[in-house]
């Protein structure tokens, strides 16, 4: 089984609560922003973030 196994389970069964709601499959080289992301979730210690803010990495990405 995955690691990640269980948190998928969760994810993908958001669609039973939110209307309109879909997934898409994006390579993270092709996607820099979820690529932070993703190693900064990895690298958390609880595995998750919140801000108040965008990080700076993240606007920088979302504007090339």
């Amino acid at each position: 089984m995955h690691v990640n196994a269980s948190l998928l389970v969760n994810f993908f069964g958001l669609n039973e609560h939110i209307p309109n709601i879909s997934f898409q499959h994006v390579f993270r080289e092709g996607n820099h922003c979820a690529n932070f992301l993703a190693k900064l979730g990895r690298s958390s210690r609880l595995g998750v973030n919140f801000f108040a803010d965008s990080p700076i990495e993240v606007e920088v990405s979302v504007e090339t």
